[in-house]
């Protein structure tokens, strides 16, 4: 699969990084944002959201859209990594259930400054079948799949469409399985963040 950085040296790496830094701070500073990321950017600096897709305006969005006022209890995340999608998700229902193989430990800081560490519950995985055999046992109104976008987009849907709503992340090359997933899915079910004919950062699924 194409990476976004293939063909480009050090420097245009490092230039296409600084600019979404500077469009991450300048997006922060808009009053109409989600407080919760203003007061993780002020607290913890620009590097915290390395890799998160929370702060993204479209993002941010959708989660209100989608989630506030639904009367949603409990929400499930695969790929947790420092915690700022699972906070900002925990306004809008009582509890989320958020897995990963690694136990970054800055998710913790996060939680506990913010005051919703009691209203997200962590999975440290050993491996998938463990991830499946938790998630099959819980209830739950909403999903959001942003795990390892090569090899476990599609079981991921599987074991959480029983939900009938799933936030699916990185659907941004055609060979992906989140491209894949986004293009099988049922035009009508799906809301689509598209930048381009094959790059789609965020879908939203919904069959209910």
């Amino acid at each position: 699969m194409k990476g976004q950085f293939d063909g480009l040296t050090k420097e245009q790496q490092l230039e296409i990084k600084m600019k979404r830094v500077v469009r991450l701070i300048n997006s922060l500073m808009d009053g109409n944002r989600d407080p919760i990321l203003r007061k993780i950017y002020d607290e913890f600096g620009p590097r915290i959201f390395r890799r998160c897709s929370a702060p993204a305006d479209f993002a941010e969005k959708l989660f209100r859209e989608k989630m506030r006022g639904k009367g949603f209890k409990t929400a499930v995340e695969i790929g947790c990594l420092n915690g700022i999608t699972a906070a900002v998700m925990s306004q809008y229902v009582d509890v989320v259930h958020t897995f990963d193989i690694i136990d970054w430990k800055d998710k913790y800081k996060i939680w506990k400054f913010l005051g919703v560490e009691k209203k997200i519950r962590f999975h440290l995985i050993k491996n998938e079948l463990e991830k499946y055999d938790i998630i099959n046992g819980l209830d739950f109104d909403i999903a959001y799949v942003d795990g390892n976008h090569v090899n476990c987009t599609w079981s991921d849907y599987l074991v959480t469409r029983k939900c009938g709503r799933i936030f699916l992340h990185e659907a941004t090359h055609e060979s992906s399985q989140p491209w894949e997933l986004a293009e099988a899915l049922p035009e009508k079910e799906i809301t689509k963040w598209q930048f381009g004919p094959k790059v789609c950062s965020l879908v939203y699924w919904d069959n209910k």
